[in-house]
């Protein structure tokens, strides 16, 4: 019996005492800590600066219908009325804020400049409603900062519900 325990303990301390052990050691907890905290640290990131967007409808109605809804969800967002749209920032919750410009040209030069300046910074994003892309239920939102689900899912819902008025108008 004794002699079980000296191989045990020999056997324990070569596995302990090899390179392998020591790096798996510390490798382990790093990729939990990556697995559990970056993503959410992405999903929460933000910033409290503006972001300037533009909506660009055939339609004038259609477009200032979904530039009110987004304000709308802005002002809900402030009060306090519905928390999903707030971001975490280094001061705490804070709701994110877009300033939103309506344009009625759906040219494809439109769309390149727009795209861009999109590319070049100037312009956080764009949205294109087009009638047939309407009528697809399939608009494109192009911006730069496609990681912000928060922001991306409040932007979404802020334009299904202005189609979905705009619809029953």
């Amino acid at each position: 019996m004794h002699n079980m325990f000296i191989i045990a303990k020999r056997e324990y301390l070569e596995r302990v005492r090899s390179r392998s052990f020591v790096i798996m050691t510390l490798f382990i907890p790093l990729l939990m800590f990556g697995i559990t905290v970056v993503p959410t640290m992405l999903a929460n990131r933000g910033t409290d600066e503006t972001k300037h967007m533009v909506v660009v409808a055939a339609d004038r109605d259609t477009a200032e219908m979904i530039r009110s809804r987004i304000e709308q969800r802005q002002d809900e967002g402030k009060s306090g009325d519905e928390p999903e749209v707030k971001m975490k920032t280094k001061k705490g919750l804070q709701p994110t804020h877009f300033t939103v410009e309506v344009s009625t040209d759906t040219s494809d030069s439109q769309r390149a400049a727009l795209t861009k300046k999109v590319k070049d910074k100037t312009l956080d994003g764009f949205l294109w409603a087009t009638p047939d892309a309407i009528k697809a239920r399939k608009l494109d939102f192009v911006t730069r900062d496609v990681s912000s689900f928060i922001e991306n899912g409040m932007l979404g819902r802020s334009v299904s519900d202005a189609l979905r008025r705009s619809a029953l108008k």
